[in-house]
């Protein structure tokens, strides 16, 4: 029987040795090989054990219950102790690959869990908690994570974590010191309560969520940026509406008043009364002409004539203005650098752009301060133009406009380049000259940003596509003085006030005109006319046929005729974005009798050179 018994014990031994040959083989992939193993040793033995009771081999001991091995151990409690250890085995590897498996799950959602005892504060935190805080980093008290978050945020934290306590939910974004910098967490808690509703314990999830607050916050920001955008092209289209009719009106005020106070001079009424009252509304006019123009700047309206400038000539030119216009307590330093490349703009809209920059500055810091204006190369990468959807990338010229003043609050920085919006007292200021800069910039094909500190001041910067080559002159000149004339000039425009007060300005400088109230009715003149004309004076926008359609007609009933086109606003019939097509004479109105002459003399001129001879 001993022998039986020593051979029983042997082969269990063996089904043992092959069971922990399979427990000790640990790679993920062999999981079913291990389990194949550990099952094996289980049939094994149960074989062994099986040939025992049918061979007859019980009956040694006449009770198979009470049969023992060399050891004193009964067989069914080899059986019962074997089976719970290989099962025992089994399921702790299942949960080791569960816990494995979460931790890597949370690795890469960067999160960890975490559960709290409330009687005794501490923490147990999940294997993936140091990959999130960093390593060493595992708080074992409640009290110990709350020195890693944010002081800012700790007021915030205290009392979502007392709302749960009283059974309030809890779900909520903060920031915590990870490695020496602040990142944001999106942290979920739960607390758990014994039968008497008493907290006893708190469990949680704390995620890493740094990188969509990031996305999340460029994307509002561009959401801004795209309704600010079209907030402003609304604008400018109604500005630039406006702007056709009323620069009619304010044209036949100015050419009339001029008209009145010549005839007033002539009767040697200089000091009369009735004089100074038509300088107020000459004046009046002018205010308003020029409230106009910022109106079209603004909206991208405005016709310019751009040519390739040296920022730092116009920064110089304005130099001694700007002196004038700032106060003695403020510093102005201008800093430009060696090598500038050149930029293509008008020179007229680059001042005012400066101009206005520097008010906006110096209206910053009534108690004095340091004023800096400054021009350099730049380059703007993609990251930049990422966060700026108006701007481009590539080499630009940067003008900055910097101010030591009190600074621009947020709420107030997003509306700064709306037209009209002025935080300066009433009659101080007509609110749309940082809306002219706006519109001036993004004429020229640049984008302008702000940046303010609130009691450290505020910096403007101005970004214009840099160019090839070398900035040509200032091609502004004085212009001609007005001569009387003798030419025969054919007249389109729609306004008859207006039409009326042209008419009268050149016929009583000795020009021949023929004035039409359309394109068609020019067009049944001149084939009327028997001899050519001289020059064709147009307006730009005018009903069923446009000023360009007239002269294209009028080029093509008598080639090489000289046409000067004249509008507040074109709507780009002879100009792209604003920009005058080549060789186009434009006259911007409203205009004075002074500059028409001047005007018309430099185009006749211009002109009877350029004809062959």
């Amino acid at each position: 029987m001993n022998h039986t018994i020593a051979i029983l014990d042997g082969l269990t031994i063996a089904c043992w040795c092959i069971a922990l040959v399979g427990l000790c083989i640990r790679r993920r992939n062999d999981f079913e090989a291990r389990v194949r193993l550990i099952l094996g040793g289980l049939v094994a033995f149960s074989l062994v054990y099986s040939a025992i009771v049918f061979s007859g081999w019980a009956g040694l001991t006449g009770n198979l219950e009470h049969f023992e091995d060399l050891f004193g151990v009964t067989l069914p409690v080899w059986w019962a102790f074997t089976f719970f250890a290989l099962s025992h085995q089994l399921i702790g590897d299942d949960l080791r690959r569960s816990e494995a498996e979460l931790t890597h799950a949370q690795t890469v959602a960067r999160m960890a869990s975490w559960r709290l005892n409330l009687a005794n504060d501490r923490l147990h935190w999940s294997d993936a908690v140091e990959t999130l805080l960093g390593a060493g980093q595992r708080p074992r008290t409640r009290a110990d994570f709350l020195t890693l978050v944010h002081p800012h945020d700790r007021p915030q934290l205290e009392a979502a974590w007392e709302g749960a306590l009283r059974g309030k939910p809890f779900a909520l974004d903060y920031r915590l010191s990870v490695n020496d910098q602040f990142i944001w967490m999106h942290e979920i808690v739960r607390v758990e309560s014994s039968a008497s509703e008493f907290p006893t314990h708190a469990m949680g999830t704390l995620q890493d969520i740094t990188e969509s607050r990031k996305a999340a916050d460029a994307h509002a920001i561009l959401e801004a940026q795209l309704r600010q955008s079209q907030k402003l092209e609304a604008i400018g289209q109604l500005a630039g509406g406006v702007a056709h009719d009323f620069n009619n009106i304010l044209t036949a005020i100015l050419g009339n008043t001029e008209i009145c106070i010549a005839a007033l001079s002539r009767q040697g009424a200089n000091q009369s009364p009735i004089i100074d009252a038509m300088e107020n509304v000459r004046k009046s006019a002018e205010r308003a002409a020029a409230l106009t123009r910022q109106l079209l700047a603004f909206s991208r309206n405005q016709v310019i004539q751009p040519q390739s400038l040296d920022l730092r000539r116009v920064v110089a030119g304005l130099h001694e203005l700007l002196s004038r216009l700032i106060k003695e307590n403020i510093t102005l330093d201008v800093v430009a650098a060696p090598e500038l490349a050149s930029v293509h703009a008008d020179a007229n809209q680059l001042e005012q752009v400066v101009l206005n920059l520097v008010v906006n500055a110096a209206d910053a810091m009534p108690g004095g301060g340091r004023l800096t204006i400054e021009t350099r190369n730049v380059e703007l990468d993609a990251d930049y133009v990422a966060m700026h959807t108006d701007a481009l990338v590539g080499p630009h010229v940067l003008l900055r406009v910097s101010d030591s003043g009190a600074g621009i609050p947020a709420d107030v920085r997003d509306r700064i380049f709306d037209p009209f919006f002025t935080t300066k007292p009433l009659g101080k200021g007509t609110g749309l000259g940082l809306a002219t800069a706006h519109g001036i910039v993004k004429q020229a094909g640049g984008h302008i940003a702000v940046y303010s500190e609130i009691d450290k001041g505020t910096t403007f910067k101005v970004f214009l596509p840099a160019q090839a080559g070398v900035a040509t002159d200032d091609p502004r000149t004085a212009k001609p003085p007005a001569e009387r004339g003798a030419a025969t000039i054919l007249l389109a425009e729609d306004d008859h006030l207006l039409r009326k007060l042209v008419t009268r300005q050149l016929t009583t400088a000795g020009y021949t005109v023929l004035a039409a109230p359309s394109g068609a009715e020019a067009l049944e003149i001149a084939r009327a006319h028997d001899a050519p004309f001289d020059l064709l004076i147009t307006d730009v926008i005018m009903p069923e046929m446009n000023g360009r359609e007239l002269s294209e007609q009028m080029t093509a009933h008598q080639p090489g005729l000289p046409v000067l086109f004249v509008s507040g606003y074109t709507a780009n019939v002879i100009s792209d974005q604003g920009v005058l097509d080549a060789g186009v004479e434009f006259l911007e109105k409203p205009f004075t009798r002074e500059a028409l002459l001047a005007r018309v003399h430099e185009v006749l001129n211009r002109n009877a050179c350029a004809a062959p001879r």
